[in-house]
């Protein structure tokens, strides 16, 4: 997804500062501010690609969670893109940070879930430890027609 696709919508999102994965694999999202002036951070997210269908939600890396939060965000949204649909989900912060603990192996392509087991769990072979958030605890859900995003 282009971050141009979105276009003249309700919500309006001004993000300019990049967001580093704490791997250094690149930006994975934007922070910035929305229309009423709250610190916002906003994520893309292909749903077939990063939507955990066991928990109902999607998940940010702990690393970057500590990142944005200690930078002033109140707000996380994910862009979310399902086959040609679009819609931009709100969430709180505390819900992200409260979220279910999981640690994530891209070399294995499996998880280890729960504070004990993340704790336990080899560094080396799951090496992205992140809080996933169902979508009960959305706050909002934008649809296509309703937000601009200006990167």
């Amino acid at each position: 997804m282009k971050l141009s696709e979105f276009g003249d919508r309700e919500l309006v999102v001004t993000c300019d500062e990049p967001i580093f994965h704490p791997s250094g694999t690149g930006i994975i999202g934007k922070m910035g501010y929305d229309d009423k002036q709250r610190r916002c951070a906003v994520f893309f997210r292909d749903a077939d690609e990063h939507y955990f269908r066991k928990y109902g939600g999607y998940a940010v890396s702990v690393g970057v969670l500590t990142q944005i939060h200690s930078r002033g965000v109140d707000t996380v949204y994910i862009a979310e893109q399902l086959d040609d649909e679009k819609r931009m989900l709100e969430y709180d912060i505390a819900s992200f940070m409260a979220g279910t603990l999981i640690a994530y192996s891209p070399g294995e392509n499996s998880i280890v879930e729960g504070e004990q087991a993340v704790q336990h769990a080899d560094d080396s072979v799951y090496t992205d430890k992140q809080r996933v958030v169902s979508d009960s605890n959305t706050v909002r859900v934008w649809e296509w027609d309703e937000f601009t995003f200006h990167p």
